[in-house]
C-alpha cells in the first residue's frame, strides 16, 4: 500500500524495519506468495479430493502457523490413505505415479501403473527437493566415466546406490481405484505400503519393465540404503519413515532448503541451480583436487545459516526473517563503484529478479485499478496469488479473459 510505505519511511522508530517484517511473515498473503513457490516446487496442478486443491490450503496452513518443516518433510513421505485426496500432502507421491494409457477391464488389473517408475521418480524428487542433488542420471549409469564434468561427488555413485535410495518406496503401493459404473479407473488413488519390495526382475501384479525412465537392470532385489551415508532402516522400521528421519536429520537437508529460501530471496543462491549440489565441493577446509574448486558463493554464510535453521527447529519463518533482517538483503540494486564480477560471494548489492508470472498480473491489475474476479473454492477473489494453479483461472479451450492471463504467466515463467 502506498500509505503504508510512506508512513514507514517517515517513520522514526529505531525498530521500524524488524516491526514490519515480523507483521507481515505469518500473514495470508504471506502464505499465499510462498504457496505459489511450493506448488511450484512439487510440481503440483490441481488435486483431487473432497476438497478441491486441499494440497494448496495445507501448504498455506503450515507456512502461517511455522510447523517445522523437518515434520512437513516427513507428512509429505509417509502418508497412507483408502483415498490419497483425503490426505493433502498424499499430493506430492500421487503427481509422481506413472500411469498408463493401457485399457484396464477389470478391478483386479493393476496394469495400468508402471510401480517402479513411479518409485524411481519419487526418488529423484525427493533428492531434488530436500537435498538439492540431481540422481536422474545415475537412475541411467554409473557415475563414474560420465560425471566427471558435472559433479565429483556423483562420479562414485552407481545405478545400484540409486536403485537402494529408491528401494525405500520398494513396498509402496499406489492402487487406481476401480469405478464399477463406469468400468474403468478414476483419478484417486489407494497408498499404503503392503507392496513386496523393489524388484526389477518381477514386480507382478504390476507391469515390470521400464517405460517412462530408462530401462532399468533386470532381474535384482534391493534393499533401501540411504544414498549419502549407506545408513538401512533400523528392524522393523517403516522404510518410507526411515527416508524421512534420514534425510530431516542429514546436514544437506538443512543446507539444500536454506539455499533454496536464500536463491529466491537474493536472486542468486549459493548453488545454482538449486538441485546442483556436489558434496565433494562444499567444505573450504578440505578443498577438493584441481581442476575442481570449491562450489557455494560462499560457504561459510551457507553453513552458518543451515546450522542456525537447525536449532530453530527447522523454523522457515526463523530462516526467512533471519535473510529479510540481513543488511546483505536491504541494500540498494544501485552499486556505487564500479562493478566486478568478483564481488558476486559477497552479495554487495541487491541483484533484481524477474517478477514472477501472479506477481506480473496482480501488480497490473492493483495499478490499474482493474482487480481480477475469479471463481475460487466456491467465492470471487481478484488475485491470481488467491489460487492455487493456473488452471483456477478458467482458461478452457484457449478462449476469454483468463486464457490471456495465463498466456502472460506462462511468459514470465510460471509452470502449469
Amino acid at each position: 500500500e502506498p500509505d503504508a510505505v510512506r508512513a514507514f519511511v517517515a517513520g522514526d522508530a529505531p525498530q521500524k524495519r524488524v516491526e514490519l517484517i515480523d507483521s507481515l511473515i505469518g500473514t495470508e498473503a504471506f502464505a499465499e506468495q510462498w504457496a505459489w513457490f511450493w506448488g511450484d516446487l512439487f510440481r503440483l496442478a490441481s488435486q483431487v479430493g473432497p476438497v478441491k486443491n486441499s494440497f494448496q490450503f495445507w501448504v498455506k496452513e503450515w507456512l502461517q502457523v511455522d510447523r517445522p518443516y523437518d515434520e512437513v518433510v516427513h507428512d509429505l513421505l509417509t502418508g497412507v490413505s483408502k483415498a490419497h485426496g483425503t490426505i493433502p500432502s498424499l499430493a506430492f507421491l500421487s503427481r509422481s505415479h506413472q500411469a498408463k494409457s493401457r485399457i484396464v477391464m477389470s478391478n483386479e488389473d493393476y496394469g495400468i501403473l508402471n510401480r517402479l517408475d513411479s518409485i524411481d521418480q519419487f526418488n529423484v524428487d525427493t533428492s531434488r527437493i530436500f537435498l538439492g542433488i540431481t540422481t536422474s542420471c545415475i537412475s541411467c549409469h554409473d557415475g563414474e566415466a560420465h560425471l566427471e564434468p558435472v559433479s565429483s561427488w556423483l562420479t562414485k555413485k552407481t545405478r545400484a546406490d540409486f536403485y537402494r535410495h529408491s528401494a525405500f518406496f520398494g513396498k509402496t503401493r499406489m492402487i487406481t481405484t476401480w469405478d464399477d459404473r463406469s468400468k474403468n479407473v478414476v483419478v484417486d488413488l489407494i497408498v499404503d505400503d503392503l507392496a513386496k519390495g523393489y524388484d526389477t526382475a518381477d514386480d507382478a501384479p504390476f507391469f515390470t519393465l521400464s517405460e517412462n525412465r530408462f530401462p532399468r537392470l533386470e532381474g535384482e532385489s534391493y534393499e533401501p540404503a540411504f544414498l549419502l551415508t549407506g545408513e538401512k532402516p533400523k528392524p522393523g522400521e517403516n522404510e518410507r519413515k526411515a527416508l524421512a528421519r534420514m534425510i530431516t536429520s542429514h546436514p544437506q537437508f538443512a543446507r539444500a532448503t536454506v539455499n533454496l529460501i536464500w536463491g529466491k530471496l537474493m536472486t542468486a543462491a549459493f548453488v545454482e541451480p538449486y538441485n546442483a549440489f556436489d558434496l565433494d565441493r562444499m567444505d573450504p577446509n578440505n578443498p577438493p583436487e584441481a581442476p575442481w574448486t570449491i562450489q557455494p558463493t560462499n560457504p561459510e554464510l551457507l553453513e552458518a545459516l543451515a546450522a542456525d535453521f537447525r536449532e530453530s527447529g527447522y523454523s522457515i519463518h526463523h530462516l526467512m526473517k533471519t535473510i529479510f533482517r540481513s543488511s546483505a538483503y536491504q541494500l540498494d540494486s544501485r552499486y556505487p563503484a564500479e562493478w566486478k564480477d568478483d564481488y558476486l560471494p559477497y552479495y554487495p548489492r541487491k541483484f533484481v529478479r524477474v517478477l514472477t508470472g501472479p506477481e506480473l498480473v496482480d501488480t497490473i491489475t492493483r495499478v490499474t485499478g482493474r482487480p481480477g474476479e475469479f471463481q475460487f473454492s466456491g467465492t470471487t477473489v481478484t488475485r491470481v496469488k488467491q489460487l492455487a494453479a493456473p488452471s483456477d483461472l478458467g482458461a478452457r479451450r484457449g478462449r476469454g479473459e483468463g486464457a490471456e492471463i495465463n498466456a502472460l504467466l506462462l511468459a514470465f515463467f510460471q509452470s502449469n
